[in-house]
């Protein structure tokens, strides 16, 4: 059972969210700022989906979820506090990385014929051009060189408070095996093979903390608008950190 101040505070952090970016939207945007409300909005449906697929017993894909909540709200108040640089890699890596792979399926399978070679051509062109804006080469596996947690280090040191780093340091790593399919995520379904459960004093703890932690990146994400677009929901934030920090429903 979800505990209901936990479910309740989540509620309200997505509505919160939504009114922030209803009220930027409504003013004059630049692309980035744009780009930061969309992880925003991307945010608000990984966090209820998160809670829905807890709710149906689906908890390994909820944790799942959670540790790409946290990446896209790191993200998102990391390229609130980093320059053009930055930003322009995040935009732009996506299209060196595509190029790489294009050009690696075209050397490795048998489907050389596939594409033209003037489609080829624009897809290489594109991809220069993207490594040119971006500063990244298709040697770097990601649009930036700092880790999640260093993205979450600069975040806090700006916002002033630890929400993204507690988030990178335990649930964004817990998440690990879920997403990549390793053998840890897979115990609880060897057992459940086997007929066999896990401990009961085992999964609420676990279960409680990512519920948290899903609810507790909204929050940081909410803080970080109303702090770096200078909004006026202060006031609304406070109260519901008491509530939610009380562990009363709203």
């Amino acid at each position: 059972m979800i505990p209901d101040c936990v479910s309740e505070t989540s509620r309200e952090l997505r509505v919160l969210i939504l009114r922030q970016l209803q009220y930027m939207a409504m003013r004059p945007c630049s692309h980035k700022t744009l780009v930061i409300l969309a992880l925003g909005s991307r945010a608000i449906r990984l966090n209820e989906a998160l809670f829905i697929l807890d709710h149906s017993g689906l908890h390994d894909e909820a944790a799942a979820l959670l540790r790409i909540l946290i990446e896209v709200v790191v993200n998102g108040a990391y390229l609130m506090v980093t320059g053009e640089k930055e930003f322009n890699a995040f935009v732009a890596h996506p299209i060196v990385s595509m190029g790489k792979h294009h050009l690696a399926y075209i050397k490795l399978s048998n489907h050389q014929n596939s594409f033209t070679e003037g489609f080829n051509q624009v897809v290489a062109t594109s991809a220069a051009e993207a490594a040119l804006r971006s500063g990244r080469t298709p040697k770097d596996s990601s649009w930036t060189s700092e880790s999640v947690f260093k993205r979450a280090a600069v975040a806090d040191a700006v916002f002033k408070h630890s929400l993204f780093c507690d988030l990178a340091t335990t649930s964004y790593v817990d998440g690990h095996d879920f997403i990549h399919g390793n053998y840890p995520a897979l115990v609880s379904i060897i057992a459940d093979l086997q007929g066999e459960t896990l401990s009961t004093k085992e999964v609420p703890t676990g279960q409680d903390a990512m519920l948290h932690g899903a609810t507790s990146s909204l929050l940081g994400y909410a803080l970080s608008l109303d702090q770096h677009f200078q909004m006026d929901f202060h006031a609304e934030l406070q109260r519901i950190i008491l509530s939610f920090a009380s562990g009363e429903a709203l």
